[in-house]
């Protein structure tokens, strides 16, 4: 987590879980560069050509980075639990399924 971005995580403003605060941090960033680096020694190996390789490297890293941004990021989110139904007046509501409390 960036020092920037620490104060959102706090107040509940932002999450660590979301598109533009997860690809950048963390492993995720390194595992992201490593697919790509990936991606563009495969498609060198298939295309034996520079741009093409990198054309489609890049296509299929931006696609494959859509992809987990919009539509596999809600399965990394633990579902609210409770013990309790019992919710402090203090509560912040940060989105439907989170509630923070300080």
């Amino acid at each position: 987590m960036e020092w920037r971005q620490q104060p959102l995580v706090d107040y509940g403003i932002a999450s660590r879980l979301d598109s533009a605060t997860f690809g950048s941090t963390g492993i995720a960033a390194g595992g992201w560069a490593v697919l790509g680096f990936a991606l563009g020694a495969l498609a060198g190996v298939v295309w034996r050509r520079v741009l093409p390789a990198l054309a489609t490297a890049f296509a299929v890293w931006f696609g494959l980075a859509y992809l987990a941004a919009e539509h596999l990021r809600d399965h990394y989110v633990a579902p609210l639990r409770t013990t309790s139904l019992n919710v402090p007046s203090h509560a912040v509501q940060v989105s439907q399924r989170r509630t923070v409390s300080r």
